[in-house]
């Protein structure tokens, strides 16, 4: 396992240290940000992963009721790491578009390549297309799901980490795919996020 390990890491660390320029073909109309495509980024990006013996794989996945798209970083040896995307868009039009963003959004997440311009944090602000969704279902009652027990680990996990902004959905999901992946399944899976937060918080 430590070889798998060592092996991924290395190969990524060569990658990053000759990342590809990605030039940003794109514009955002809402926020006037530039940024590169899906197209753009995949054309170059993929070839110079391959060259380390890395891919990139993507497919939708149901996590606790919750569709979205998880995708793999496989290196040839067999190691991998994993991220998930939540999508709440129920449109067929616009759940492709969910899905585009997702794909580009864990690409870059998972190789550290830079598919946007700086904007200065100007955007952090605004909501995600994922959160505007999230919202849009709270507001209609389109989740069918019960809401966690006050209290329970989950509940402790959104009202004191994510919504005070210690951590982030997409890092609450994607350590649940993690965890579900390793056999966990039910309340352990909140009760490892929860020890993992508390745990590196209190390093």
């Amino acid at each position: 396992m430590a070889e798998n390990k060592s092996a991924l890491a290395t190969a990524l660390v060569a990658f990053q240290a000759d990342l590809p320029d990605i030039g940003l073909d794109a514009e955002n109309p809402h926020f006037k940000s530039k940024f590169a495509s899906l197209p753009n980024i995949t054309k170059v990006v993929l070839p110079k992963l391959a060259e380390q013996g890395l891919s990139f794989t993507a497919g939708g996945v149901i996590v606790e009721g919750q569709f979205g798209l998880s995708a793999t970083l496989l290196h040839t040896s067999g190691e991998e790491r994993s991220g998930f995307f939540p999508i709440t868009a129920t449109d067929p039009q616009k759940i492709g578009s969910a899905i585009t963003y997702a794909r580009r959004y864990l690409l870059a997440s998972l190789t550290g390549i830079v598919a946007d311009a700086d904007d200065d944090g100007n955007a952090a602000s605004i909501p995600t297309v994922a959160e505007r969704q999230l919202d849009r279902a709270r507001s209609t009652g389109s989740s069918n799901r019960p809401a966690p027990a006050k209290g329970s680990p989950k509940d402790v996990i959104r009202v004191e980490w994510i919504e005070k902004g210690k951590t982030t959905k997409d890092h609450v999901n994607a350590r649940m795919q993690h965890f579900k992946d390793q056999g966990l399944t039910g309340d352990a899976i909140w009760d490892a996020i929860l020890k993992e937060l508390k745990d590196k918080a209190s390093e």
